[in-house]
């Protein structure tokens, strides 16, 4: 399938954020891709974005994935997580305001810092339809032990996470931790790390068929 991607603008707190938008089958939803840490080389042509933006439209979805504030030409300066998750925020209104979308059906996924920030904004937001990370970073003292993450307890969200065996940054036993705050599926991806080198297409799988299942 020939995707045609679409440059987008939308703003947060007032800074003007750069998008890249794939339009979704007739009456399909839309998901929101958050991408790795800005401070860390992070953008939303990372390969694990890429992979799971383009895997998700083949499948019919609308994907938006986007820089955060102070990344390409988005503008502004790194907001310490909190700025960010208000990014993530204004990406999904800006999705929900779109009349080709199925509000029904609206998803968000993050890789690394970027599932944070989604865990973040899952905890503050209503409306989503399923939450999928990837490699998600762990708060300095574990997703159990994260204030801003007990809204998510006792949530009826449907949530995926994925980590690699080999994954340094995201280890599988911060997985535990995660699924004493939010009740999620997880999987293990053997011998993959937290760069997914040569296994974009496996995790992005993984991610398309549990949000097609929740839609």
């Amino acid at each position: 399938m020939a995707l045609r991607e679409e440059r987008v603008e939308f703003l947060s707190e007032g800074l003007t954020l750069e998008g890249r938008w794939l339009k979704p089958a007739r009456g399909g939803g839309a998901a929101v891709v958050c991408h790795p840490h800005p401070q860390l080389g992070g953008t939303m042509d990372n390969n694990v974005v890429l992979a799971v933006a383009e895997t998700l439209a083949e499948q019919g979805l609308g994907t938006l994935r986007f820089n955060f504030r102070g990344v390409g030409l988005s503008r502004g300066s790194y907001g310490f997580m909190r700025g960010e998750v208000e990014d993530v925020k204004a990406a999904l209104a800006w999705v929900e305001e779109l009349p080709e979308v199925d509000q029904g059906k609206l998803f968000l996924v993050g890789y690394s810092f970027g599932g944070l920030m989604a865990l973040y904004a899952a905890a503050e937001t209503g409306g989503l339809s399923a939450l999928a990370l990837v490699s998600p970073m762990s708060p300095d003292k574990g997703f159990a032990k994260d204030p801003r993450l007990k809204a998510l307890a006792h949530s009826r969200l449907p949530a995926f996470a994925g980590t690699g065996s080999r994954d340094a940054f995201c280890p599988p036993k911060a997985l535990e931790g995660l699924t004493q705050v939010l009740p999620c599926r997880t999987r293990i991806f053997p011998d993959a790390d937290h760069f997914w080198w040569g296994r974009e297409e496996e995790v992005a799988q993984a991610v398309a068929e549990f949000l097609s299942a929740c839609g």
